[in-house]
């Protein structure tokens, strides 16, 4: 009778637990090393930590970085911490602390874990790392490095504290050693012991303390796991600890964790929230975290990690009644009726809130279902790849207009139909009585259209404000005037649109290259990527409750029509070879259809903001790698730089990419990259001061915070400061030098010239004194008053005589005065003449007579002029 009580509660309670347990939505993450994972961290700067059989990873959203360190005597990892500093802690098996800081796993050495006999256990508290050791309670200040072990709480001389487990309550570090409790007093630097109260009807003697505190944060519970399966909960009063309650598990207790301040009990079998609210089964799950972004990880024994992500966005959906190999090409309401043309030229009806869906095949021979457009009140035109056709949707049959055209757009205009053919726009003019579908199914319609442009014609829309017409054709934009199509020009250049929308008074078209046109009242605007959108290539309009949608290669945006501004942004989850066919909503979401699959989204969804967290890793050369905390100086010659940035995203990461630029250059433009690329580089810096900036954009096109990196690239020696100035200083030396060499040697020429003016002043002067030595004045006087006796006395002969000799003797005087030698047969010459023109005044008076020495030469012998 026992055994079936206990049976019955057995299967009670699994019942219970069954009808309370969470329904597991979170997907699976791929490619980290191990699926045995012990631990997680989400940091705060938006990545996810995995502890893990293999060691440690870093996972970005894309793939794992894995740390492994080189000295590592075991490779599982676990308690994982981050301190205010950023770095991430953690341990392995065998006793050994690790962090991470720059990228980098570094040992921490001053932890002995060869003289520990067990691995410890540790938590972050304000600044400090408390890590567990039978020789007392390691401290580690996180803002210095420095470290010491406290090894017991009052004397130098009291017994040594042994610490095995260590939780934290409101701020405070509470360590257990099997036999006693001490809470850890940071300022004082001290390990204070408690004391054990008993609230429970558990006897004291029958409960085991050999077990471990939990080291998890809570507001005032301290959880304890003692052997496979028993768990104990603590509670703090004043200098006690008091047992509240005990509990005993039917498998193996992995961990206990708090986790959106709710505490975890992760067993084999089950992980279930202390107040039994929420269940999970079956994962054997050993943590559960929330990130930044209210995504939720969890880490299993052997399944590795799974993501519930607050945010699901894009979802795919199969439609009832779409095969697999079939795809929605077109959508298209009326009323409360809906239709979907398909690929495989079917067309579903569906009722609004009907389930069931109806289903009108169109002949294998028309292709797919391109567009359907409303005609009369109970009739849709249907224009599939090869031919047109009529739905009439009350009897909902399907007839044939005219099999072999191709129709892209009809409009309705002032009771005329233009329609949009792939080779010409064609006009049907309806006669009285007669609807636009008669005129349509006339045998001879071939006839009956009009057509008014033999080009191809994608799209026609009329604006009623503005009583436009406007046709898209494959050479650019027209007005349809009368019957006269005239081509809209911008900038005096053709606009080459793709599609028209018309939305109130504006006229939307869209191109291949230029971005988006808006014909208005105000004349035509364009807006571009400098105006906000994504890309310049534009493939479909869609409006969608007033708002204008507008789909691009890769993303969706949306647009307010009044003030033509982008509202919001979203990544298209189209795969790389997806062809995008068209966009509507049902009810609260948005449908996106393309030739792969087709997409849901929340409409709620595009107005979560989620804002993208970026960093720069790293910053090398060729050779090293900096660091990134402060401004980077680096020599002339390593001037080739790799800025590695990442952005860690969790949400359609592949649609991640950087913008960039390098401030200092010459251009300066902001440059992207492309997506899931995270190094930069700049090759063949010059030397100057420079700032690296880069913000990351995500699928929402929300940008990152702007990511700032100074340094400088030093000029080589011969350029730097004081090189310069001491070339300043030899060159100004040199030129002072230069200067008063030229000066001195200008001087000393001067001087020359001044000594040689001086000489030959003096040299004048000896010749004048030579001349008055040769003739002075009495001499002249004399012989002048003789020449003029003789021509008194009327002696012509004589004074003739005397005039030539005086005449010849001045000559002579004055030639050799510029001589510094003469012969001495001119020196007796001259003297003869002087002694002649004497002896004349003289007369018998004085007699002359000249005696020369035949040996002497007297036509080779020099002497000075007047010697003698």
């Amino acid at each position: 009778m026992r055994n079936w009580v206990l049976l019955l509660v057995t299967i009670i309670c699994t019942s219970i637990l069954s009808a309370t347990a969470q329904k597991f939505t979170a997907q699976p993450i791929k490619g980290l090393p191990s699926e045995e994972v012990y631990d997680l961290l989400a940091d705060s700067k938006g990545f996810l930590w995995a502890a893990h059989s293999l060691g440690l990873s870093r996972y970005d959203g894309i793939s794992f970085k894995d740390f492994n360190h080189p000295d590592a005597t075991g490779a599982g990892v676990t308690d994982l911490v981050e301190d205010k500093q950023g770095r991430i802690w953690c341990h392995n098996f065998n006793g050994q602390v690790f962090y991470i800081e720059n990228e980098q796993i570094h040992l921490l050495e001053a932890y002995k874990y060869k003289e520990e006999s067990f691995y410890p256990r540790m938590l972050i508290l304000n600044d400090e790392l408390l890590i567990t050791s039978q020789k007392g309670l390691f401290v580690l200040n996180t803002a210095t490095m420095t470290s010491k072990m406290l090894i017991n709480g009052l004397k130098k001389d009291s017994t040594l504290i042994t610490t095995r487990g260590i939780a934290q309550v409101k701020g405070v570090a509470y360590l257990f050693n099997n036999e006693n409790i001490y809470k850890y007093d940071p300022k004082k630097k001290r390990l204070i012991q408690m004391y054990f109260l008993n609230n429970t009807s558990y006897d004291f003697a029958l409960l085991d303390y050999n077990g471990q505190l939990q080291p998890i944060e809570s507001k005032d519970t301290i959880y304890s796991k003692f052997g496979q399966s028993d768990i104990y909960k603590f509670t703090v009063s004043n200098d006690s600890l008091v047992l509240e309650n005990v509990t005993h598990e039917s498998s193996h207790v992995n961990t206990i964790i708090n986790s959106g301040d709710k505490i975890w009990i992760n067993t084999a079998n089950e992980s279930y929230t202390r107040d039994k609210n929420l269940s999970i089964l079956g994962l054997n799950l050993t943590d559960i975290v929330i990130d930044a972004n209210n995504n939720t990880w969890y880490s299993s024994l052997n399944k590795g990690i799974f993501l519930s992500a607050k945010h699901t966005f894009w979802s795919e959906k199969q439609l009832k009644g779409i095969s697999e190999n079939n795809s929605i090409r077109c959508y298209f309401k009326i009323g409360t009726t809906q239709l979907y043309g398909t690929q495989n030229g079917e067309i579903l009806i569906k009722e609004n809130n009907a389930i069931k869906i109806n289903k009108v095949k169109l002949p294998l021979s028309s292709g797919p279902v391109e567009q359907m457009y409303w005609l009369t009140n109970n009739v849709v035109l249907v224009a599939a790849s090869v031919g047109i056709y009529s739905l009439e949707l009350k009897t909902q049959k399907i007839s044939s207009i005219l099999e072999s055209r191709t129709l892209k757009d009809i409009s309705i205009v002032n009771n005329l139909l233009l329609l949009a053919y792939s080779n010409s726009l064609s006009l049907i003019r309806p006669k009285k009585k007669e609807s636009f579908l008669d005129k349509l199914k006339e045998k001879s319609n071939y006839n009956t259209d009009r057509i008014l442009r033999g080009k191809r014609c994608y799209s026609i829309t009329f604006n009623t404000t503005l009583q436009k017409t406007l046709l898209a054709f494959n050479d650019g934009l027209f007005e349809l005037q009368d019957t006269i199509c005239t081509p809209v020009l911008y900038q005096n250049k053709t606009i080459p649109a793709s599609s028209l929308l018309t939305i109130g008074d504006k006229t939307f078209v869209t191109t291949f290259n230029k971005g988006l046109f808006i014909v208005g009242k105000k004349g035509i605007a364009l807006k571009s990527t400098a105006d906000g959108l994504l890309s310049n290539k534009i493939l479909k309009l869609k409006q969608i409750d007033g708002q204008l949608y507008i789909i691009e290669q890769k993303n969706m945006q949306v647009m307010d029509v009044a003030t033509e501004q982008i509202i919001k942004s979203v990544s298209l989850p189209i795969e790389s070879a997806g062809i995008i066919y068209d966009v509507w909503r049902e009810d609260s979401l948005l449908y996106v259809s393309s030739n792969k699959n087709l997409y849901t989204l929340r409409t709620s969804s595009l107005s979560d903001t989620i804002v993208p967290f970026n960093y720069l890793l790293s910053v090398t050369n060729d050779t090293n790698t900096f660091p990134i905390n402060h401004a980077l100086e680096l020599p002339y010659y390593q001037n080739n730089l790799h800025f590695k940035v990442i952005s860690p995203s969790f949400i359609y990461p592949e649609f991640t990419y950087f913008k960039y630029r390098i401030k200092g250059s010459g251009d300066t433009t902001w440059q992207q990259t492309t997506t899931n690329e995270s190094n930069i580089a700049f090759a063949a810096l010059k030397p100057g001061n420079y700032a690296f900036e880069a913000y990351a954009v995500n699928f929402q096109n929300i940008n990152g915070k702007l990511i700032k990196f100074d340094f400088t690239i030093k000029k080589p020696w011969w350029l730097q400061w004081w090189f310069l100035g001491v070339n300043m200083v030899v060159l100004v030396a040199i030129a002072t030098y230069l200067v008063k060499l030229r000066l001195a040697t200008i001087k000393r020429k001067n001087d020359q010239v001044l000594e040689k003016l001086s000489l030959n002043n003096e040299l004048r002067k000896s010749q004048l004194a030579t001349i008055v030595s040769q003739m002075n004045p009495h001499f002249i006087f004399n012989a002048l008053n003789t020449i003029q006796g003789l021509i008194y006395n009327n002696k012509k002969e004589d004074a003739g005589e005397h005039i030539g000799k005086f005449s010849e003797l001045v000559r002579n005087v004055l030639e050799n005065s510029n001589n510094e030698t003469i012969t001495l047969g001119e020196e007796v010459y001259h003297l003869k003449l002087y002694l002649e023109l004497e002896k004349m005044r003289f007369e018998e008076e004085l007699h002359i007579e000249i005696v020369v020495d035949e040996l002497l030469d007297q036509d080779n012998i020099m002497i000075p002029p007047i010697l003698i």
